[in-house]
């Protein structure tokens, strides 16, 4: 044990310095405080315990992350002004933090997601109701001091019930991904941004709970997601398997479960997912760890899965696509135009192009893994009573392009 005095250890949250050094946040219940565990040995024998915030009811929903140089950064809510915190340590001890309002103003419930960039810039999701409206917000920092944070709403809903459990995982390009609950309609769901500030992000959904579902999101190597969840109608333990960034085609899998489904039984609690991946991509390494309430015990799923649909196998060129929309010769296009189509396989990222005629449509713009762009950007307008041509192609690295 590494803090005993009073009702401690709640919401916690933990991540490992460059020695693999524990460090461990978590709420304080008897005095609602945030604290910090900094362990000096593997075993944390010996612990420098922090009180981090005591301003009111803190510390709820705490997430931790470490920077370069395992300085502490923590996400958590303040219950007493509904505001969502940053606490970011000036140095690995956290002697004296600095707290930031990240946003304000809403009603906070749930997990509070935190990520850092590779320049140790924090990027957190949330839910956020207001209005008798649940969303997923995302709050992108402008700088490692999170000094003027930009707030982003991923997605939204008339009711309550959207935007819990969400958890948030970066590729390798720093494009956030969040799976979240979708309670209102019984659905997991995924958003994948386009873009840092997730200005356009592509929603996937998941018919698979009739209840509030707790998600966990990590990424394969080569950024496609994988979301472990709790499914409330069956008690199970459940993982979904995307096939790509884009997660056209995924498949789902019962990772534990319960014959006694008049129970809710297994994962109520929450649970969080790492993944180990071996040299051979085609076999992952899932660690999950969950309550089992049925039979009162924590319990930690680890094991290989082949998941032969989801190889990485050298293909060479993008697999061709098509385009969606406009469809050709379309007339009566306003001057803001929403270009679209379809997810070319094995591709990292598209290129787009439009011109007034075929031969100047040469200057290429990157939409990142976004399969639509809205053309002209910012306040310039297409021209009035104009024909213009566009084309797409999709990139994979340097290895070549399918042009449609």
């Amino acid at each position: 044990s590494s803090d005993l005095a009073g009702n401690v250890g709640g919401f916690t949250s933990i991540a490992l310095t460059s020695t693999n050094l524990p460090v461990i946040s978590y709420y304080d219940y008897t005095n609602q405080d945030l604290k910090l565990v900094i362990c000096n040995n593997l075993t944390c024998s010996a612990p420098v315990i922090r009180v981090i915030d005591s301003n009111g009811d803190v510390g709820t929903s705490t997430s931790i992350a470490l920077t370069t140089n395992n300085t502490p950064v923590i996400s958590y809510l303040d219950a007493s002004n509904t505001i969502v915190k940053l606490a970011i340590c000036n140095n690995a001890s956290c002697n004296l933090p600095t707290l930031r309002n990240v946003d304000t103003g809403g009603f906070y419930d749930s997990s509070v997601s935190l990520v850092l960039t590779p320049t140790n810039v924090p990027i957190l999701s949330y839910y956020y109701s207001h209005d008798s409206n649940g969303d997923v917000k995302l709050a992108v920092c402008n700088n490692s001091n999170c000094s003027s944070p930009q707030i982003r709403t991923v997605d939204s809903s008339v009711g309550y019930d959207l935007g819990r459990n969400s958890s948030l995982a970066l590729t390798s390009t720093n494009l956030p991904v969040i799976s979240y609950s979708d309670s209102i309609w019984g659905d997991v769901k995924l958003a994948l941004c386009n873009d840092l500030l997730c200005t356009s992000p592509v929603i996937k959904k998941w018919h698979s709970t009739n209840y509030n579902t707790v998600t966990s999101v990590a990424l394969t190597s080569n950024n496609w997601p994988i979301i472990s969840y709790f499914n409330y109608s069956s008690s199970d333990i459940m993982l979904r398997i995307c096939h790509s960034m884009l997660c056209n085609t995924s498949t789902e899998r019962v990772i534990d479960n319960t014959s006694d489904t008049s129970i809710s039984g297994i994962g109520r609690d929450f649970h969080v997912m790492k993944l180990v991946q071996n040299s051979n991509t085609a076999i992952i390494s899932p660690v999950i760890s969950y309550f089992d309430f049925k039979n009162k015990r924590l319990k930690l799923y680890m094991g290989n899965i082949f998941l032969d649909t989801i190889q990485v196998i050298d293909q060479g060129n993008p697999h061709a696509f098509a385009k969606s929309s406009p469809v050709n010769n379309a007339k009566g296009q306003r001057t803001h135009v929403t270009l679209t189509w379809n997810d070319s396989m094995f591709s990292t990222n598209y290129e787009y192009c439009y011109a007034s005629t075929v031969e100047t449509c040469t200057n290429w713009t990157s939409s990142s893994t976004a399969t639509q762009v809205i053309i002209p950007a910012g306040d310039i307008q297409l021209s009035k009573n104009t024909t213009y041509y566009w084309q797409v192609r999709a990139v994979n690295g340097e290895i070549g392009r399918a042009h449609v």
